[in-house]
């Protein structure tokens, strides 16, 4: 299949260019949705009767990217004899840039985030499921990196749909997010043995020396009021420690994904989150399967990065540390059910070598727990996007605003000190 649709030029973010609309979005018309038709369908006959589009989720659903829902009915020649002029319905989605220009794409594309998932989507995930005999992410339809754009099934129509990102993960949902975390880990081992230099090639996390540098002022700030406000709330304790850390947390995260050959390593997602996990459910809103979607910011290291990620964002307030050993040994039970399966030559860790793992890398707890969560929960209306932020490095989010935050606060904070996460 081809990779490109067009070879519109790439261009550079000039300063006075900012805000105004990203050349390098393709427009979602009809003509250009013929041509991916055919692309997809590798079927040049293909003509676009009807079509509808859509934006595919609510502000705060999605902060890096445009995604769009695409019904398209067409008609097309059949083989055979005959060569009959049929018609059909096809359903997916559209992954695009931002419509705009700014401090968003540019960290897009300083972090390589389209061609990232791209690779995943193409030629990692589809021998991870090979491995574990299970569907574990999206079908990919087409990509092109020129101009970037990813089509993939739209699995709505298959009956997958988001959970409430505010309330987060029941305990049901939470272990099948774990199961399906360890399985695409232990596949990821197999396909590492395999061709290491593929999986050694995603090398950036969600933080990283490219990142911009107003995230990391961003989550200074942030560490800096909670220190100042979190007593106003009861929480004397630990402040100090936050106010230190905000001063070390730059430095801290721009190590944490980096890879070391002396653990136990694996392909981890990369931003394991409520909004990249899509839930199938039975009629008693019970999960019956699971698929993750937004694989840019996959990285290959320790896979503390996505149980720290997961396990302080996504469960429920009342299964929050509380249930984090349950968790872990969960995760450690069907990780080696599925490398002894595979027959991997890596040995999985132990639970005392992931503990030591998660705990060297204990500040991505704190970023995820303490900075994003309540940013993830926070109303519609209240959420900031990437271009606000990166501007000025500030926020004016009061975190506070949603009281299961404060509730969720008070068990983190409390059990992050006494895990030596906050030190």
């Amino acid at each position: 299949m081809a990779t490109t649709v067009a070879q519109e030029g790439r261009f550079e973010l000039p300063e006075e260019v900012e805000g105004r609309t990203n050349p390098g979005q393709p427009s979602l018309d009809k003509a250009f949705l013929e041509r991916i038709l055919q692309e997809v369908l590798r079927d040049r006959s293909a003509r676009v009767l009807w079509l509808k589009k859509e934006q595919a989720c609510k502000k705060g659903d999605n902060l890096l990217s445009e995604l769009f829902r695409v019904s398209l009915r067409y008609s097309r020649t059949s083989e055979g004899h005959d060569r009959k002029q049929i018609e059909e319905t096809i359903n997916f989605i559209v992954k695009l840039e931002p419509a705009t220009i700014g401090a968003g794409l540019k960290l897009i594309r300083d972090q390589e985030l389209f061609s990232n998932e791209l690779k995943v989507l193409r030629y990692v995930l589809p021998r991870i499921e090979k491995f574990v005999e299970q569907k574990l992410g999206p079908t990919l339809l087409y990509g092109s990196e020129n101009p970037m754009l990813i089509v993939m099934e739209d699995l709505g129509t298959r009956g997958f749909a988001l959970k409430n990102r505010q309330k987060g993960l029941s305990m049901a949902h939470t272990v099948m997010t774990i199961e399906t975390i360890a399985k695409f880990h232990a596949g990821s081992v197999a396909l590492y043995e395999e061709e290491p230099d593929l999986i050694r090639s995603f090398k950036r996390g969600v933080i990283s020396e490219k990142s911009h540098a107003n995230i990391f002022r961003l989550m200074e700030i942030s560490l800096e009021k909670l220190s100042e406000t979190w007593p106003e709330y009861g929480g004397d304790r630990a402040c100090g420690k936050l106010k230190a850390l905000a001063s070390t947390i730059t430095s801290r995260l721009l190590n944490v994904c980096k890879y070391d050959p002396d653990e136990f390593c694996v392909l981890n997602h990369g931003d394991c989150w409520i909004n990249n996990m899509l839930f199938r459910e039975n009629g008693k809103g019970e999960p019956i399967d699971l698929l993750m979607v937004d694989f840019q910011y996959s990285v290959y290291t320790s896979p503390a990065i996505d149980l720290l990620y997961f396990i302080n964002i996504c469960p429920e307030a009342k299964l929050k540390c509380d249930m984090d050993d349950f968790f872990l040994e969960h995760y450690l039970k069907v990780l080696k059910k599925y490398m002894k399966s595979i027959g991997c030559k890596t040995e999985p860790p132990t639970m005392e070598q992931l503990k030591r793992a998660m705990l060297k890398r204990r500040v991505y707890a704190v970023m995820s727990g303490l900075i994003y969560f309540p940013r993830m929960v926070a109303d519609n209306d209240d959420i900031e996007s990437f271009d606000e932020f990166l501007e000025t490095g500030d926020t004016k989010m009061d975190i506070f605003k949603n009281p299961d935050v404060v509730t969720v606060f008070r068990k983190l904070i409390t059990t992050m000190n006494d895990k030596g996460y906050l030190d």
